[in-house]
């Protein structure tokens, strides 16, 4: 195992850091009181904003999307607002191997290959690839990304040579 780990966190895990454009459903109002609208994407993309707790200088974000930066009785003094320019946002994807038990889960094996497939996305990531992975939290949590990942074999390659 390249990176058996007792205690899987994201810290110590393999991870593939997927960069993808968020749509929200619906937007609030600065004032974050009202619907401001459902948002009709140019180009499939939406910028918007976000308020985010920030505790030990880790984001976590509340809910709601809004359509311009929220008003400042919204922001206390551990909350600020985070602009997703266009919707891009980053999601983790932690590589396992189910097949192989849960201690060894999340180790990868060299000479691999791991096939991911983006089965659905249920929320808007972080805003850039350090709010999305916080090395003390322990793997299995629930996230906002689910994925199929397929660990497929190599073809075995048989040479001889004379020299």
């Amino acid at each position: 195992m390249e990176n058996s780990n007792r205690t899987p966190k994201e810290g110590n895990a393999a991870v593939a850091m997927i960069k993808g454009y968020f749509v929200p459903s619906t937007l609030l109002t600065a004032d974050g009181q009202s619907v401001d609208s459902n948002p009709d994407p140019a180009n499939g993309k939406v910028t918007f904003w976000r308020i985010a707790t920030v505790r030990d200088g880790r984001r976590t974000y509340d809910d709601g999307y809004y359509a311009s930066q929220p008003v400042a009785a919204l922001i206390t003094a551990d909350k600020e607002a985070v602009e997703f320019v266009n919707g891009e946002c980053y999601y983790p994807v932690w590589l396992a191997n189910d097949q192989s038990g849960n201690e060894n889960k999340y180790t990868v094996k060299r000479n691999s290959y791991y096939k991911v497939t983006i089965t659905s996305v249920t929320g808007a990531g972080g805003v850039d690839p350090g709010d999305v992975i916080d090395p003390e939290i322990p793997l299995d949590r629930q996230v906002t990304i689910g994925v199929n990942i397929t660990v497929s074999n190599w073809d075995d390659v048989d040479q001889s040579t004379g020299i």
